[in-house]
This record gives C-alpha cells, sequence and structure tokens, in this order.
C-alpha cells in the first residue's frame, strides 16, 4: 500500500514534454499559414498596384496625345503630378513624335512607350 504513495522525480515529465512539443507544433503551424496569407495578400495587393500603374501610364499617354494636339513643336521632358508620370519626349520636327513614358504607385512601376503622328 505504500508504494502507490511514493513520490518520484518523474511523476509528469513525460505529460510536461508532450504538451511542450504539442504547443511549439502548433505554433509552428500558425506561423507558416500567417507568413503565406501574409504572401498571397501582398502579392494580390501588388498585382492591384501594377493594374493602376498601368492606367495611370495609358491616361498619362492620352494627355500627352492631346498635348501634341496643341502644341506640334513639343519636345523635352514633362512632368504629370496628379498621375505621377514622367514623359521623355523625342520630336523629330518632321512629324513624328515618339514618347516614353514612367509611371510610379507605392513603389511599383510601369512603363509606356508610343508615337504620335501630326
Amino acid at each position: 500500500m505504500m508504494r502507490y504513495f511514493r513520490h518520484s522525480c518523474d511523476d509528469g515529465f513525460m505529460a510536461t514534454i508532450a504538451v511542450i512539443l504539442l504547443a511549439f507544433g502548433l505554433m509552428a503551424f500558425v506561423l507558416a499559414v500567417n507568413a503565406s496569407a501574409y504572401d498571397y495578400a501582398d502579392s494580390v495587393e501588388r498585382r492591384e498596384l501594377r493594374i493602376q500603374a498601368g492606367n495611370n501610364a495609358q491616361s498619362c499617354a492620352r494627355i500627352f496625345q492631346s498635348m501634341v494636339e496643341l502644341d506640334n513643336y513639343i519636345d523635352g521632358n514633362f512632368h504629370i503630378p496628379y498621375l505621377d508620370c514622367d514623359i521623355q519626349a523625342e520630336n523629330d520636327m518632321e512629324g513624328h513624335v515618339v514618347y516614353h513614358i514612367a509611371t510610379r504607385l507605392v513603389g511599383v512601376g510601369a512603363q509606356y512607350s508610343g508615337n504620335v503622328l501630326y
């Protein structure tokens, strides 16, 4: 009868180790899931920003084409602040204007090139 009341040093040691291992395993799983969810959300946000930057570049090109219609001698570098785009225009004075557009939107950029005949 006395042996049931005897206390040993390893009472609960295996249970404690099992709980600790399960807790670390669960934390590692949660960390992996959160990291992949963050990466996916970031890629979706960057894709939306790329689409918006491309739309800004196309809008900037349309604005520049309107500028060429108003001034056939247009040449040089321009900046349109509300679209945050930079335009580099090269006019050969023979009816061709070649332009290159670069836009930036929260760290994401887009480029657009074209020419205008007048």
